[in-house]
C-alpha cells in the first residue's frame, strides 16, 4: 500500500467522522433600527454624529457620504436627514440593540451636544436635533405605529423656539386628536381616520390665533400610513440676535419658521 493511497484514505476518515460532529452557529446580533433629523437651521453642512465615540478629531472622506458615522450634508431641496433620501419617505439604518451613546459635533469639530439612546429590535427611533440660540438639544423619538387601512398616523415634531404654542388645520379644520403643540413636543403618532388617497393641505397658527398663519405645507397621504410632521425654526417672535457659544460671534436671527411633512411608515 502506498503513502499517497494512506494519505487519501486517512483523508476520507477524517471527512467522515468531521461530518458527524455537531456544529454551532454564532448568534446572530439583534439589530435596531435608527435614523436622524437635523431641525436646527444653524448647523453647518459636514457635521457628524459620533457614535459610541468621543474622537471629535475624526475627519470624514473628502466625499462625506463616505463617512462612517452618520453626517448632515446640506443639499437643495431634500430632507435634512440621516440615512439621506430623494424622496419624503424616511430610511433607516442599522445599528445593534441596546444602549448607544450619541454626540453630535459640527463641521469645526466642536461638541454641540450628547444624547443616550436605547435600541429595540421592534421600536425604530429617530433622533431630532435643533437649536435655540446656539445652544443644541435633541428629543428622541421611538413611536410605535399600528398600521390600519381605514386610518393614518399623525405625528408633530416641535423644533421652534420662542414662537410659543401652536396648533395645525388639516384642510381647514383642526383635528381633536392633533393637539396644540409647544418647543420639543412630540405628539406620538396620532390616529386619524381617511377615507382613502388624498392630499392634506396644512396650515401651523399660533394659538388663539384663526386668520394669519405661520406657514403651510401639504402631503399626499394613504391610509395604513404613518407621516411626521416637523416644525422648525423662528418665527417673527425671537431676540433679533444672539451670541454664538461656540464662536463669541453675533449672529442676527433671520425668521425661517417652516413645516415639514415626512412619510415615515
Amino acid at each position: 500500500m502506498n503513502t499517497r493511497y494512506i494519505l487519501l484514505l486517512w483523508l476520507i476518515v477524517s471527512l467522515a467522522t468531521a461530518c458527524k460532529k455537531e456544529v454551532t452557529l454564532p448568534d446572530i446580533p439583534e439589530e435596531g433600527q435608527i435614523s436622524f433629523y437635523f431641525g436646527s437651521t444653524a448647523m453647518t453642512s459636514g457635521s457628524l454624529v459620533l457614535i459610541d465615540s468621543h474622537d471629535t478629531t475624526y475627519q470624514p472622506p473628502k466625499n462625506i457620504f463616505y463617512s462612517i458615522y452618520p453626517f448632515y450634508y446640506k443639499t437643495g431641496d431634500r430632507l435634512p436627514v440621516y440615512p439621506t433620501v430623494n424622496t419624503n419617505w424616511m430610511r433607516f439604518m442599522h445599528l445593534s440593540t441596546g444602549e448607544h451613546q450619541l454626540l453630535l459635533i459640527d463641521s469645526d469639530h466642536h461638541p454641540l451636544d450628547s444624547a443616550k439612546i436605547k435600541l429595540d429590535a421592534d421600536k425604530p427611533v429617530t433622533v431630532f436635533y435643533t437649536d435655540s440660540i446656539g445652544y443644541y438639544d435633541h428629543l428622541v423619538a421611538s413611536d410605535r405605529f399600528i398600521p390600519d387601512t381605514g386610518k393614518i398616523g399623525i405625528r408633530i415634531i416641535n423644533l421652534s423656539p420662542f414662537t410659543g404654542p401652536v396648533y395645525l388645520t388639516f384642510n381647514k379644520a383642526t383635528l381633536p386628536s392633533i393637539p396644540v403643540t409647544r418647543y420639543l413636543d412630540n405628539t406620538g403618532f396620532q390616529p386619524v381616520d381617511v377615507p382613502g388617497p388624498q392630499t392634506l393641505n396644512i396650515k401651523v397658527f399660533p394659538e388663539g390665533e384663526k386668520v394669519n398663519f405661520l406657514t403651510r405645507s401639504s402631503v399626499d397621504i394613504i391610509p395604513g400610513h404613518a407621516y411626521t410632521l416637523v416644525i422648525s425654526g423662528y418665527s417673527n417672535n425671537n431676540p433679533g440676535n444672539y451670541t454664538d457659544p461656540q464662536t463669541g460671534r453675533t449672529v442676527t436671527i433671520q425668521p425661517n419658521f417652516s413645516l415639514s411633512a415626512t412619510k415615515t411608515f
